[in-house]
């Protein structure tokens, strides 16, 4: 089973609903079956932290780049996904096709 630890900006300046948006994520990997165990920022392990910054000065980069012990790291920085810019409704269901690729040892980064 696959732990992502997600980690939200202050949301000072949100161009998203990002607690939304990992709301339709978990729908999205639910749907397509796999089994995902998601923590919040103050645990430990994980094998992906997911960054969801509101906006995209993505100040979370600033402080969680490079991921503490060599984990994948996807951020999503307002309409952006790790820097190509993708509509929020678009956001859910293309991460979760990443994270599904992660799970299976087919990163396309």
């Amino acid at each position: 089973m696959l732990t992502i630890k997600v980690k939200y900006c202050g949301g000072c300046n949100p161009e998203i609903n990002r607690v939304g948006l990992v709301e339709s994520l978990k729908e999205e990997i639910e749907k397509k079956g796999l089994r995902v165990n998601f923590v919040g920022q103050d645990s430990e392990n994980a094998d992906l932290l997911l960054l969801v910054n509101g906006c995209r000065h993505a100040c979370l980069e600033e402080q969680y780049l490079p991921f503490e012990n060599g984990q994948s790291v996807i951020s999503i920085e307002g309409e952006a996904l790790n820097g190509e810019h993708i509509p929020q409704e678009a956001i859910p269901a293309i991460l979760a096709e990443k994270i599904i690729d992660l799970a299976q040892g087919n990163d396309k980064n």
